[in-house]
């Protein structure tokens, strides 16, 4: 709903996503966020560690200068995000998350046993409500960017957003279409140049993978593996010539390819987005559909 100075018309709303831009109330957001998540550090603290690697690894300052009181680092942080260039939020966004991983941030409690008091219950996931949480504010300010899986990526649509986040999932026997997965969602959001023919060619092969694990084939193509799965998971005809003829000139190696030239097939970004949430979301039909048959 339009607050009430856009109804008014003293302030315009906003007709397009921030898209290669970031706005100061953006910036300020995502400063506030990372701010409240690591919190004034103390001496050898996890958050004092964190905020030192993006001193010394991000920004290539010297180790002996780093800010003895925290309010010095932030006065730096602030001035880093709200001045420099429009994606400095998204990389410290992707920075910090990475290295609040690996000091424990997001670890589970340990179990308490005191006083015949147990936590067995189930444990809060800490990554997803921090990943849920940077979603939203991303969504409120009106990026064209989400965090997903760890990376800043040019998806907007919540459809697409679960898609994927479901398909990243996936364990066990569908475990190798979800690395392919993210490989898809690495090369689409590589920097500064995106691969999109190698983000479409790792999306039809993690579709690829869970059709032939479901088909039970270690052989052959995503089209051979739904001819499979038509005759022995009994198919519609219809649904597995759809999907035969939707996957079939990105998994045939001439379909990456002009006619007649091994030059490459330019693929854009909307193409590359579209394939990677439309196998995606194959992947998590099959895993949804032939669950009980895989587990037997």
């Amino acid at each position: 709903m339009a607050l009430f100075s856009e109804r008014m018309g003293f302030v315009k709303p906003r007709d397009a996503i921030q898209v290669e831009c970031a706005s100061k109330e953006l910036r300020m957001t995502l400063y506030n966020l990372v701010h409240g998540m690591l919190g004034d550090y103390e001496h050898d603290s996890p958050s004092e560690s964190v905020c030192k690697e993006l001193w010394m690894m991000k920004w290539h300052r010297p180790i002996d200068t780093f800010p003895f009181h925290s309010y010095d680092f932030y006065q730096e942080l602030n001035k880093w995000v709200i001045d420099g260039e429009w994606y400095a939020c998204y990389d410290l966004l992707e920075f910090v998350f990475g290295e609040m991983k690996d000091q424990g941030f997001f670890d589970p409690e340990p179990m308490s046993f005191a006083y015949g008091f147990n936590n067995w219950g189930p444990q809060p996931d800490l990554e997803k409500e921090f990943r849920d949480a940077v979603n939203e504010l991303l969504e409120i300010e009106g990026s064209g960017y989400r965090f997903i899986n760890g990376e800043i990526l040019p998806i907007t649509n919540e459809l697409e957003i679960g898609s994927l986040e479901q398909s990243l999932d996936q364990e066990n026997a569908f475990a190798g279409a979800r690395k392919h997965i993210e490989n898809a969602l690495k090369l689409i959001s590589k920097k500064p140049d995106p691969d999109h023919l190698g983000a479409c060619r790792e999306s039809i092969l993690g579709a690829e993978s869970a059709a032939k694990k479901v088909a039970g084939i270690e052989d052959g193509t995503l089209s051979d593996a739904v001819k499979v799965l038509q005759k022995t998971k009994g198919l519609h005809p219809a649904l597995a010539d759809a999907w035969k003829k939707m996957f079939g000139y990105m998994s045939d190696e001439k379909g990456m390819r002009h006619a007649g030239t091994e030059e490459p097939v330019n693929v854009d970004f909307a193409f590359a987005k579209y394939m990677l949430v439309t196998c995606s979301a194959f992947v998590n039909y099959l895993a949804e559909e032939f669950e009980q048959d895989e587990q037997r």
